[in-house]
């Protein structure tokens, strides 16, 4: 056994424990509140969570195509979890950040 295994292991180990706990809170938002979020959803609202990003950072960043993640911020601003504005230098870009219901929503998933 090289002395990297146990790291890994463990890295591995609290990893799967934080997806697990991530979909209980997931779950139970879904379960208490009339607005549902979807994986994807979860998964861009944290990405942006405390920040403003453009959307070409976002899709930078995860794992979505840009298509797809248009349609998730569309969306999420549909259910009014997210806010779209132009960039204040950049007429191309535009700028994603969680309204107040985001934020509790993102907020509650954190803990």
């Amino acid at each position: 056994m090289t002395p990297t295994e146990p790291t890994t292991r463990l890295l591995n180990l609290l990893s799967e424990r934080h997806d697990q706990i991530r979909r209980i809170s997931e779950r139970a938002w879904n379960e208490q509140h009339d607005i549902y979020i979807s994986n994807s959803e979860w998964y861009v609202l944290a990405r942006i969570y405390q920040t403003k990003p453009t959307i070409a950072e976002v899709t930078r960043n995860v794992h979505i195509s840009r298509q797809a993640i248009h349609k998730l911020i569309k969306n999420l601003k549909a259910k009014e979890l997210v806010t779209v504005t132009d960039h204040p230098t950049s007429r191309k870009d535009k700028c994603i950040e969680l309204t107040e219901l985001g934020s509790v929503a993102t907020n509650r998933t954190r803990h």
